[in-house]
């Protein structure tokens, strides 16, 4: 707010008077696991022991169900913050963690984990663009926002879709 950052991307909606807060794209969650784990294609919750999960918080509507499916204190194997760190604790532990389309392409690229299509349905998180009300028409933002957008419809990743301009 003191106009030192144009644009911020967040996965929660960012609520103030002098932002304006416009969500860009919705995008799916899904399971993956170690290699070693025991768990099958298309998992269901009584698959996923609490106590073999790397923990991440994605965002606030993930978060909501996690504690609701697996209670408020779950005791995971591990919870990070920092998500490049994600991939380097499923190599030889028997361990699973609910991760966006993305994230859950890239480490399967590497080969560090498998992918799951769960049999439950899980919340997807919404990436929203924020910038000041009166930074409304900055072109560079706006080059930005735009080539996303246009990165998106070209490539159309799986489990993303475009918010409505």
């Amino acid at each position: 707010l003191s106009g030192e950052v144009d644009l911020s991307f967040t996965a929660d909606a960012c609520i103030h008077g002098r932002l304006m807060c416009t969500p860009l794209f919705r995008e799916r969650m899904t399971v993956i696991s170690s290699l070693s784990a025991d768990i099958g294609e298309r998992p269901t919750l009584n698959d996923l022991d609490p106590a073999k999960e790397i923990h991440v918080s994605w965002c606030s509507a993930v978060d909501s169900w996690h504690a609701e499916t697996f209670g408020k204190n779950p005791r995971a194997k591990v919870s990070i913050s920092v998500i490049q760190q994600l991939k380097y604790f499923f190599e030889g532990r028997d361990c699973w963690a609910i991760v966006p389309c993305s994230v859950a392409d890239s480490l399967e690229k590497s080969g560090t984990v498998k992918l799951h299509k769960p049999e439950f349905v899980l919340p997807g998180r919404v990436i929203h663009y924020s910038r000041r009300l009166s930074d409304e028409n900055n072109i560079y933002s706006d080059a930005l926002i735009a080539a996303v957008r246009e990165h998106i419809k070209t490539t159309r990743p799986d489990g993303i879709k475009l918010m409505e301009e």
